[in-house]
C-alpha cells in the first residue's frame, strides 16, 4: 500500500501490485519465451512464496511462513550448543552471508565471538560450515515441501515441463551458498538462482 501512495504521489499515471514470484518470472523474460511454465521460489526474511507461473499469470501457488530470518534462529541455537557461546541477530545473519554453505565438501571456518554460557563473559569460538550444515537442511526443507506439493497439482504434461527446465530462486535466501545444487539434488531438476536474486 505504502509504494502504491507514494507512486502516485510522484505523478504515476498507473500502478499495478504484484506477487514477486510473478514479477521475478517476468523479470526472466518469461513473456517473450513459448514456455507453459516457469517455478519460481521467492525466499525472503519471513516467508518462502513459491508459484508456477505462466504467460496468463500464477497457475498455482503455495506460501510457506520460514525465510532466513529462521535459519539465523537455528545457527544462533547450533552455536550455542556446539561452541557454548551467544551470539547476537546480525552475528547470526553474518554467519548465515558468509559461512554458511549447503555443499558438504566446503570446509569454511570463521572465528565467532559472543558471551560464554557458563560465565557470561566475552568468548569467542571456531564456527565450520559443516557445523551448521545439518540444520541449514532442515531450514530449507519447507522448499523441497513446497516444490513437490506445486508439481502434484499440475498436469503430468507440465509437471514433467517444470522437472525438465527447472526452479528459479530469487529472494534474499537464494543467495545461500550451495542451495540451488543441494535442491537439484533433493527435487530431481535443475534449480538455478536468478542473476540478480535481490532484484530480479
Amino acid at each position: 500500500r505504502a509504494v502504491l501512495e507514494t507512486a502516485a504521489q510522484v505523478g504515476t499515471r498507473k500502478t499495478v501490485g504484484m506477487e514477486t514470484p510473478l514479477a521475478a518470472a517476468y523479470g526472466s523474460d518469461l513473456e517473450q519465451t513459448s514456455t507453459p511454465g516457469l517455478l519460481v521460489a521467492d525466499i525472503g526474511a519471513g516467508t518462502t512464496d513459491m508459484a508456477l507461473v505462466n504467460d496468463r499469470g500464477i497457475a498455482h501457488s503455495v506460501w510457506r511462513p520460514e525465510g532466513t530470518s529462521d535459519w539465523n534462529r537455528l545457527i544462533t541455537r547450533t552455536v550455542r550448543r556446539e561452541c557454548g557461546i551467544r551470539i547476537g541477530p546480525r552475528t547470526a545473519e553474518m554467519l548465515t552471508c558468509r559461512l554458511a554453505n549447503l555443499d558438504e565438501n566446503s570446509t569454511a571456518q570463521t572465528e565467532c565471538a559472543g558471551t560464554s554460557v557458563e560465565t557470561g563473559l566475552p568468548a569467542a569460538a571456531t564456527v565450520t560450515a559443516a557445523m551448521l550444515r545439518p540444520v541449514l537442511c532442515e531450514a530449507v526443507a519447507p522448499i523441497v515441501e513446497a516444490a513437490e506439493s506445486l508439481l502434484v497439482r499440475c498436469t503430468p504434461d507440465l509437471s514433467q515441463w517444470v522437472r525438465m527446465h527447472g526452479m528459479l530462486l530469487v529472494g534474499g535466501g537464494a543467495q545461500l551458498q550451495g542451495l540451488a545444487p543441494y535442491l537439484t539434488r533433493q527435487l530431481g531438476m535443475p534449480v538455478y538462482v536468478a542473476e540478480d536474486p535481490l532484484f530480479t
